[in-house]
């Protein structure tokens, strides 16, 4: 089986049509964040639903995901799934032989770098919407 981390194949055939969450780690807050997933962005929703299972239990998960605020934009879809992407290659191409590890750690500590300044940008978004 031949698995392709992009957009495209990881998304439903329907896109972003549905109502699509998850979770996020997120270092700063020491822990994970109950995500949503909207073709403009990936949304940190923690504030309104503090945990998935929570909000999947409760009486109406739409209703939670519609009302909550949108001020906490990880980033793009695309661009978070790139950098996991890249990890992914980095591990591969260790295991492979093809990467020693100082230079895997490297490279894991500059995307891991990337990931944490687009978090970080959360803080410039707080309270702006759109």
């Amino acid at each position: 089986m031949n698995f392709s981390l992009d957009p495209k194949t990881t998304l439903p055939d329907d896109g972003f049509a549905g109502a699509l969450i998850g979770r996020a780690w997120l270092p700063q807050e020491l822990g994970p964040a109950v995500v949503l997933v909207r073709e403009d962005g990936v949304y940190d929703i923690t504030r309104s639903a503090p945990t998935v299972s929570g909000l999947l239990n409760g009486k109406d998960p739409l209703a939670v995901l519609r009302a909550a605020p949108r001020d906490r934009r990880l980033g793009g879809f695309a661009e978070i799934l790139g950098k996991i992407r890249y990890l992914n290659q980095v591990a591969i191409s260790m295991s492979a032989g093809l990467l020693d590890s100082e230079g895997a750690a490297a490279e894991i500590d500059l995307t891991e770098k990337q990931l944490h300044e687009i978090v970080d940008r959360l803080k410039s978004h707080a309270g702006v919407e759109g």
